[in-house]
């Protein structure tokens, strides 16, 4: 199989709906991040650079905390409360587990966590082997409000959101 027959298959897999969800989040996503880089948020020298979720979570932490709209509240409640699983390794078999959140989690890192879990899940082919989850309709809400989540979170830091929104060259 080549990767032009695999997106074909996957294409094929997913209702329309699911496609846009899966292609807006990658995009944002991606984007998002390279915001980040961009705006100082970084970890790495010479050798290498990744975002740092971390200080930016710290960053907008004060804000994220005034009151949000009813959208915002019921994204944040469905990935606390149905948080994505991750994918691990027993016996030599891929599966999947619960995330096990540290017990001084603030909700924000919670959050975090599980947007960065539902990118490395789609990310590293997870979700295209057809034995995670049944109810297709709970990987497109996980999406949705994550979306929804980047989003708001752009709202709260002008630079990252001046570089997100920065016309592509």
């Amino acid at each position: 199989m080549t990767t032009e027959q695999f997106k074909t298959y996957v294409k094929e897999t997913l209702t329309p709906e699911g496609w846009e969800l899966i292609t807006e989040f990658f995009i944002s996503f991606s984007r998002f991040e390279c915001a980040l880089k961009e705006s100082g948020f970084t970890n790495g020298g010479a050798n290498s650079v990744t975002p740092n979720w971390n200080r930016f979570v710290s960053n907008i932490k004060s804000k994220y905390y005034l009151p949000k709209s009813q959208q915002i509240n019921d994204a944040i409640d469905y990935i606390i409360g149905q948080p994505p699983k991750i994918q691990i390794l027993i016996d030599g078999r891929l599966t999947w587990r619960n995330r096990v959140f540290s017990s001084g989690d603030d909700e924000i890192i919670k959050l975090k966590l599980s947007i960065c879990d539902i990118r490395n899940n789609l990310f590293h082919g997870g979700k295209f082997q057809g034995i995670y989850e049944e109810d297709v309709s709970r990987n497109y809400m996980l999406l949705r409000s994550s979306i929804t989540i980047l989003n708001y979170w752009l709202t709260l830091n002008a630079r990252v959101n001046q570089l997100f929104s920065e016309h592509i060259a």
